[in-house]
């Protein structure tokens, strides 16, 4: 049973960069992680591919929101 807890939302993380998506996260009284997913292209700046729990779920807050981050490819590294 919930206690009289108010929800608060999950904010959206596509796209972002790691430090706009811990803000939002922040902002919304949640707390966050992040882990690299995958490497991108050289040039490619780190964002958020996905997230979980996903956007627009209903949580306690203090909830955990992880985020999986794109990161660019070390120089001298092939793309995957």
């Amino acid at each position: 049973v919930i206690a009289n807890r108010s929800l608060v939302t999950v904010p959206n993380l596509s796209g972002k960069s790691p430090a706009a998506a811990q803000q939002l996260v922040q902002q919304a009284g949640l707390l966050f992680s992040s882990a690299s997913s995958r490497t991108g292209g050289p040039r490619e700046a780190p964002h958020v591919e996905g997230q979980n729990p996903a956007p627009g779920s209903q949580v306690l807050p203090g909830t955990w929101v992880e985020a999986f981050i794109i990161l660019p490819t070390p120089s001298g590294h092939p793309v995957p």
